[in-house]
Parts: structure tokens; sequence; C-alpha cells
């Protein structure tokens, strides 16, 4: 983070942007990126805090606000519950995963399934549930929504969970079947990747249209504490074409990006 200069006077937009790039700021932002835990917000509201209203009486800053379009599946799959013994429930959630929970205990399920196990699966996935032209893509009231981001003093954003390279794919076939196919069905890692890059960036370009996106953000989520899952080979051989192709494409529509970039050895 670049220095605090008590002199400078700027926006939530221009505090949170120059915070990214490095630059000097007048002071940190105040900002919950992730929000409470969600029993914490359940908790709140039965002592009396209004339903949903967390963020004001805190005083925190704006912040970014995500676009409101889908970048995932549509159609997406329909929610099922295949068993519910009373004490634990399987289902399968609208991204095709099948997981073993606890009813009433936000945990880490137990995942036992994912949509995508051969390269067949995945052809139909992207054939029938990414299209990035889908125009249900794109929220009925779209129009209100972009009249709501001009008008306020927010950093505007695109991307969120889950949408990452390693990311989407891990939630496509498991972290064990995925790092297994980066040997063993390389073509079809690259195939992933290279599609949901072209996907997305497809959908930005609607997005800019209409409004200009500050910020890409990129879930990957792909390493623990003992390092990165995948080597930095592997990812200069299957990630880092894709991410130079969105660095491209947010310097070609006036997208600022983080500076380190242009120096980093494993782009």
């Amino acid at each position: 983070m670049g220095k605090i200069d008590r002199g400078l006077r700027l926006s939530n937009r221009q505090r949170m942007i120059r915070t990214c790039l490095n630059l000097d700021i007048d002071r940190q932002p105040f900002w919950f990126m992730f929000g409470p835990w969600g029993e914490t917000v359940e908790r709140w509201s039965r002592e009396g805090m209004p339903e949903g209203e967390w963020y004001e009486p805190f005083g925190f800053d704006a912040g970014f606000q995500t676009v409101p379009v889908n970048l995932g599946f549509h159609p997406q799959y329909d929610y099922q519950v295949i068993n519910d013994d009373g004490e634990k429930r399987t289902v399968r959630n609208h991204q095709g995963i099948t997981y073993i929970e606890k009813p009433g205990h936000s945990t880490i399920p137990m995942y036992t399934d994912y949509p995508v196990k051969t390269f067949d699966d995945w052809i139909e996935i992207k054939n029938q549930r990414l299209n990035p032209n889908c125009p249900e893509r794109f929220p009925k009231n779209w129009p209100d929504i972009v009249a709501d981001l001009k008008s306020r003093d927010v950093a505007v954003q695109i991307g969120s969970f889950p949408y990452g390279l390693f990311g989407m794919a891990r939630d496509l076939m498991g972290v064990e079947a995925l790092l297994i196919n980066f040997y063993d069905e390389p073509e079809l890692i690259r195939d992933i990747m290279d599609y949901l890059t072209d996907f997305w960036l497809e959908i930005y370009k609607k997005v800019l249209e209409d409004i200009q996106i500050d910020h890409i953000h990129i879930w990957e989520d792909m390493s623990g504490k003992q390092g990165p899952l995948i080597s930095p080979a592997m990812f200069r051989e299957f990630m880092t074409p894709n991410y130079k192709k969105i660095v491209a494409f947010a310097k070609a529509h006036d997208i600022r990006w983080y500076p380190w970039t242009q120096t980093a050895t494993w782009m």
C-alpha cells in the first residue's frame, strides 16, 4: 500500500482503486469484504438489529460493489435433497456439486461428487450451461442497477466467488481430480481454463457497454498453509496465458490493473 497522505481528499471509489494500485491514499479503507459469519448476523438480528442492516451501524466504507451478472451456469442445476435422516442431509446444489451437510451448522460439508468426470461431461456443460450470450445472465432490472451504480460512490467490481480459473475448475471436478488431471488430462484442464477466460471476457464486454468497471476479481483459492497446490511451472503453462489475456482486456478497456503484474516472475 502507498503512503498515507492526510492532505489528500479522496472519494470512496478513488480510495479503493488507489489502495489496490499501491498509490498514496488519505486513509486506509474501512471495509469488510466478506461480511460477518451468517450465524453471527442471525444472532444480531435476534438481539434487535434490523434484518440485513449490519453494515451501516459500524461505519464501514462502501468499498467495492460487485456487478450482479451471472458468470456461472445458466441454467443452473436444480437444487435437490437426495437424502435426509434428520441429523445429516445429502444434497446436490445449483452448481451440480453433491455433498453431505448438517442442517443448521455452517461448517464445511463433506463433498462426495462433482459434475465433470470426463471430457464429454465438460463439453456438455460448456454447450448447455455456459453460453455467454444468454440474456438471462443480466437481471431484468439491469437499467436500474446501472443507474444506481453510476450514482453511488463505489468502485465497481466484476467477478467474485467462485469465478476463477483454478477456482471454478475445482468446483467442476473437485480438488483431487483436478490436480490429477493436470497430469492425466492436461487438454481437458487447458480447455476449461481457456474457455472460461473467453466466456467471462465476453460477458465483461457487455457490462462495459453500460458502465465502467474498476476492478476484475478473480477467485482462485489454490493454496494452503503449506503453499500452492500446483507448481509455478504448471501455473505458467495453464493459467498465465489466460491471465495475460485478462490483463490485455483490462488495459484495452481502461480498467486499472496491479503494477506488480508487470514484473511478477510467475507471469
